[in-house]
């Protein structure tokens, strides 16, 4: 069963029509349901984040709502919420703010805003999230003003969501979202794709090249650094004063 510490509730209203209710409770982590997320990659941590929720506990609420059958499903803070799970919290439990169930539309648009403004996004994140805003009949112009991504990067997704083997290939890091949206208009042209795939390669090679001369500099610079340091110790055995030891 949750353990919960229910606070005052808050509502607002307006004339004689009320707003739902939100609630601001403190429930055990591990009794929240992790609801459908655009974030599909829960990567680990950093372990300073982990040791902070054990020893301080979630300082910011984690945003929820109740299902058909009265549980908490999680809407925002997955990752604070999975990790004070697994670690644990000073009184076991976390923040928790309870808000009307929203529209599904509305849910997805603002899990991709809090992800991309928050921690990066994986480019295959950002394809599955706008697929299914498109799905739900929302435009592209719609998503770019939901999300706060660039309409072009929303351009690019939605033409990606229409070309399997390309998108495989951008889940499998193979091509960029860029890359991919090039890519996905001409997928049923070999020919085509066998010279974007060598236009790729040379655009590659030529980047690479053009890194090199920092990469040589940062080499020299740390060489020039250890021959500095070696100098201050002078040769091998030598004392503090220059001499060589007897």
């Amino acid at each position: 069963m949750t353990d919960t510490i229910q606070t005052d509730a808050v509502t607002t209203t307006e004339g004689t029509d009320a707003a739902p209710a939100e609630e601001f409770l403190h429930l055990d982590p591990a009794d929240i349901i992790i609801g459908t997320n655009v974030r599909a990659d829960l990567r680990p941590d950093h372990k300073e984040f982990r040791k902070s929720i054990k020893e301080r506990g979630v300082i910011e609420a984690v945003t929820v709502y109740r299902n058909e059958d009265g549980q908490y499903v999680l809407l925002r803070g997955q990752r604070r919420t999975v990790t004070a799970a697994e670690v644990g919290t000073p009184t076991g439990l976390i923040p928790a703010r309870v808000v009307p169930q929203p529209a599904e539309a509305d849910r997805i648009g603002d899990q991709m805003v809090e992800n991309i403004h928050r921690a990066q996004m994986r480019e295959t994140e950002i394809v599955a999230g706008v697929e299914q805003l498109a799905l739900l009949g929302v435009s592209a112009a719609q998503i770019a003003k939901r999300t706060s991504i660039d309409r072009p990067i929303v351009n690019a997704a939605l033409a990606v969501t229409k070309a399997d083997q390309t998108r495989n290939r951008l889940d499998y890091g193979d091509l960029t979202l860029e890359e991919a949206a090039i890519f996905a208009e001409f997928e049923h042209d070999p020919e085509a794709v066998e010279r974007l795939e060598y236009a790729k390669r040379f655009r590659r090679s030529l980047t690479h090249e053009a890194q090199q001369p920092a990469r040589r500099g940062r080499r020299a610079r740390g060489r020039r650094r250890r021959g500095r340091a070696a100098a201050r110790r002078g040769p091998a055995g030598a004392d503090r004063r220059g001499g060589r030891g007897g």
